[in-house]
């Protein structure tokens, strides 16, 4: 082995020992200080403790920074999501508005339309004017139809989301 090989091996075990430690709490002359050698003569010793290691934090930890990170990410991206949802609903439900108002209109004009039919003077007028009638009926219903199968496929959507 290579002289810089075994000396990185004896550097490396010699700073992961955790390695104890006595602090002198000394006095002198009314001030207090710590230190790792005993107090001089001049100096009245008021304390010595031995210090162990602290221990070692577990990086398990629920507190460690990186968890904590980690959660703060999960709950910023869920409650980017969940207003995203709220805003994906909110347009939804807009378009339904949107959905009801244009069917209305558009039954409103089939309605006028339905009071504008001349029945005429002779059967035939009256013929025509009844089937005319019977056409914008159809319409109407069709119209319903139609829009009550697309509000019901958006208030899909919004149950789905909310789910």
């Amino acid at each position: 082995m290579s002289i810089f090989i075994k000396f990185s091996f004896i550097v490396l075990l010699l700073s992961s020992y955790p390695g104890y430690a006595t602090v002198f709490k000394c006095e002198k002359n009314g001030e207090t200080s710590y230190s790792d050698s005993p107090c001089k003569d001049s100096e009245k010793e008021i304390a010595s403790k031995e210090l162990e290691p602290a221990p070692k934090k577990s990086t398990s930890s629920s507190t460690s920074p990186v968890k904590k990170t980690k959660k703060i990410n999960v709950e910023s991206r869920t409650s980017r999501q969940k207003r995203d949802l709220e805003g994906d609903i909110k347009a939804l439900k807009k378009q339904i508005r949107a959905k009801k108002k244009a069917m209305e209109l558009e039954l409103q004009a089939l309605e006028k339309s339905k009071s504008n039919i001349d029945y005429g003077d002779d059967e035939y007028d009256e013929f025509q004017a009844n089937k005319l009638l019977n056409n914008i009926n159809a319409d109407m219903e069709a119209t319903k139809s139609r829009y009550s199968a697309e509000i019901k496929v958006l208030q899909l959507k919004i149950n789905y989301l909310k789910k």
